[in-house]
């Protein structure tokens, strides 16, 4: 049980370590393009899955080790990994490797017995890197075969079995299925991988030809508006065509009436004079016809209420303009109305005209469908196909998933047994200290009496040992005098059970009870407890007798006085116990609430970072934003070590913090800050000209983030030289210097009072 979970928690601990590795990889093959290969397990592949276990075992180490090009190179890789602290790796430089000549007589050794560079398959160029790491090793069916070339052939090769079981050079066999399986996985995973990126690539192609097809849809739409534009572009040219003549012809005209003005400018004068006098007499004439018209037409005026004819005539004529204006709007309006149906007569000719092109794209259409239905027939194929691939990649993975199932199952079941196992581990360890306290308590018992004995001058019949040897003062123990064991479970100190073991080996004695019966020798504990009360009771007056006698005055008082020492000794010892048990627990409690607000702490600012850095870089191009979150390094108390924080922006893979540019480091940072501070806000937050790296795109977007989140209670004091900035201010501080005191001042400015 033990074993297996302990497989258990190396896998976890394997999946995080592959996952540094394959970062550590990616960043080394970035750097250097060219001489960076790869790991060994990615650069080959197993002719058969049979042989996954026994290739994982023979390239042991190996598995991880990354082939490089020259030495140069390696050593460049280690010094990047030093300077980065991207952790550990081993390479395989190919131009200085040493690789030992494979020994042809071992690929027809044996049926069922094979070189293990024979099974697996790689590039030439990586040749020389799987001979080192492979040799002449064999991979056999069997252990019988390896037994057989190994022990029956003599051959000093090492040779690996199907199951894993290895047949040292040396003659040693080892096996078992601890972390085999883990290591063959690796093969599998590679196979994995290769299929999802098949299947992405397919997934291209499929969304490639789908453009494809809506482009032709485009260009088939853009053909049929260039054809329009020309249509229209035809008409426009016919008609500059029309004006240009109307032009010509509108100047030929104008020429001939400057000719003839030219010839009639010197009579227009004459005519302009003779027309001045006959104006002249025709306004005396009129005078003299006015006057006659007053005198003819005045009971006529009179009647119809006129001062004279002639306002009577004015009024009729202007009845007969007015008429004649009806008359000329009417025409105006019928010529309108036959402009427009003419113009609708031309548009119904180029709608037809229009029709007809479009019948003839129609019947083109038409012509090429079966080109298309074609193209589409195969695209659906291949699509079905691509379907079946993924459906057969999700088949696979439900299977994985389905294995990973029950093995957490089979993991779950042996940590019940185990729970249940360290319980009853448990229970006997409390019960053989028990026992072991009571072993120590009676040798104690012994001791004291032996050492009474002594005092007394009690003859006790002795097997072995004297007791000349037991010593009057309390043995000092052997340990150091300032170690304490502080242990929570009650019973006698270490530094007593040491005592209790120390007398048991220096002073051996071993009573004589043969001069007891039968009865005094039973260990019954009724005929114990009965004899003790005898002994008792015949001490006590062997006590009384000797307390008549002239008693040793000078033993008694030596042994109360030891007896004291020991009692004291004890008391400061317990006492010393409990103090360091008490300052364990509290230190203990200290440091669950050391724990418990680092992680209260963590958990907030790690689930808010992410939304925060997504408002810092969304746009309208990106609505999503960047993603950003924290990792520690180490999760059993995480404040003695360090918080890895990753940070990717918008539309980027993944890379280091160190990678990042100087802007997109400012934005993450102030994502961190922001994080940081809404744990336990302050009332003000001070940035100062953090928008020095930033672009104005950036700016805007701190300068929105800033905006949204300030309150009465949250309050932003921004340091900055940009306007994108700090326009978006509600209040300006301006610092300027005065000359004549020689001093700086300050300005203010209310923003928000000329707000549009």
């Amino acid at each position: 049980i033990l074993n297996q979970l302990m497989d258990a928690r190396v896998d976890q601990r394997e999946l995080e370590r592959r996952q540094k590795m394959k970062d550590l990889l990616e960043s080394l093959m970035r750097v250097f393009p060219e001489g960076v290969h790869g790991r060994m397990i990615d650069l080959c592949k197993t002719t058969q899955r049979k042989y996954d276990v026994a290739i994982a075992i023979i390239l042991g180490r190996n598995m991880e080790a990354v082939v490089v090009e020259t030495e140069k190179i390696g050593l460049e890789c280690i010094k990047y990994i030093r300077e980065q602290r991207l952790g550990q790796a081993t390479f395989i430089p190919l131009d200085t490797i040493s690789v030992k000549p494979i020994n042809d007589k071992y690929r027809s050794m044996l049926k069922g017995a094979r070189l293990a560079i024979d099974v697996i398959t790689f590039q030439r160029d990586y040749e020389r890197a799987f001979q080192y790491a492979c040799g002449n090793t064999l991979v056999c069916d069997t252990l019988e075969i390896a037994k057989t070339i190994c022990y029956g052939k003599n051959e000093a090769v090492k040779a690996v079995t199907l199951d894993g079981t290895i047949i040292h050079k040396s003659g040693l066999i080892t096996g078992g299925q601890s972390g085999i399986e883990a290591g063959a996985r690796k093969f599998q995973e590679s196979d994995f991988e290769a299929m999802s990126r098949k299947r992405d690539a397919y997934m291209s192609q499929l969304n490639e030809l789908n453009k494809s097809k809506r482009k032709g849809n485009i260009e088939e739409q853009i053909k049929g508006e260039i054809s329009a534009f020309e249509s229209k572009l035809t008409l426009f040219r016919e008609d500059q065509n029309a004006t240009r003549r109307r032009l010509a012809s509108t100047d030929e005209e104008l020429n001939l009436i400057q000719s003839e003005i030219k010839h009639i400018q010197p009579n227009a004068n004459k005519a302009e004079n003779d027309l001045a006098a006959l104006k002249s007499r025709i306004a005396s004439l009129e005078d003299e016809i006015n006057a006659i018209e007053d005198s003819i037409f005045s009971e006529f005026c009179e009647k119809i209420r006129v001062a004279n004819i002639r306002e009577y005539e004015q009024r009729q004529l202007r009845m007969a303009q007015e008429a004649a204006e009806k008359k000329l709007q009417f025409a105006t309006k019928q010529s309108r109305l036959q402009n427009q149906l003419k113009f609708a007569e031309e548009q119904l000719n180029e709608t037809a005209d229009r029709l007809t092109k479009l019948q003839e794209l129609i019947d083109r259409d038409t012509y090429n469908l079966s080109d298309y239905e074609a193209k589409r027939d195969q695209i659906l194929q291949d699509n079905e196909n691509i379907s079946e691939e993924i459906q057969k990649l999700n088949e696979d993975l439900e299977k994985v998933k389905e294995e990973l199932s029950a093995k957490t199952d089979v993991l779950n079941n042996i940590k019940k047994e185990l729970t249940k196992v360290n319980k009853e581990l448990d229970k006997l360890s409390k019960d053989v200290i028990k026992r072991e306290d009571d072993i120590k308590r009676n040798r104690s018992d012994q001791f004291s009496i032996f050492r009474k004995c002594k005092l007394e001058e009690i003859d006790l019949p002795l097997l072995e040992g004297s007791l000349d040897d037991i010593p009057i003062e309390d043995p000092q123990p052997q340990d150091d005098p300032f170690e304490m064991d502080i242990d929570d479970e009650p019973g006698p100190s270490a530094r007593g059970a040491d005592r209790y073991v120390q007398l048991d080996t220096d002073w051996p004695i071993t009573i004589d009870f043969s001069e007891l019966t039968r009865h005094q020798t039973d260990t019954n504990t009724d005929n114990m407890a009965n004899m003790e009360k005898q002994f008792h009771a015949s001490l006590a007056e062997k006590n009384a007798e000797i307390e008549r006698m002239a008693p040793n005055l000078k033993a008694i008082e030596r042994l109360d006085v030891v007896e004291q020492r020991l009692q004291d000794t004890e008391k400061e010892f317990d006492s010393a116990r409990r103090q360091a048990k008490t300052a364990k627990e509290k230190f203990n409690i200290i440091k669950q609430k050391r724990y418990q607000r680092f992680n209260d702490a963590y958990s907030h600012i790690s689930e808010r970072i992410d939304q925060i850095y997504k408002d810092l870089t969304k746009s309208r191009n990106f609505p999503l934003g960047g993603t950003a979150y924290l990792s520690l390094e180490d999760t059993e108390e995480p404040y003695l070590d360090g918080v890895k924080y990753h940070a990717m922006p918008p539309m980027k893979r993944f890379r280091d913090m160190e990678q990042l540019s100087g802007g997109e480091k400012t934005m993450a940072a102030l994502a961190l800050l922001f994080a940081i501070h809404s744990y336990q806000p302050s009332p003000f937050f001070v940035l100062d000209e953090v928008d020095a790296a930033l672009d104005n795109t950036n700016v805007g977007k701190i300068a929105n983030y800033i905006r949204e989140h300030a309150s009465d209670t949250f309050q932003f004091v921004v340091i900055s030289l940009k306007s994108t900035l700090y326009e978006k201010a509600q209040a300006l501080v301006g610092i300027y210097r005065d000359q004549e005191i020689n001093s700086s001042k300050t300005i203010t400015l209310e923003v928000d009072k000329y707000e549009e």
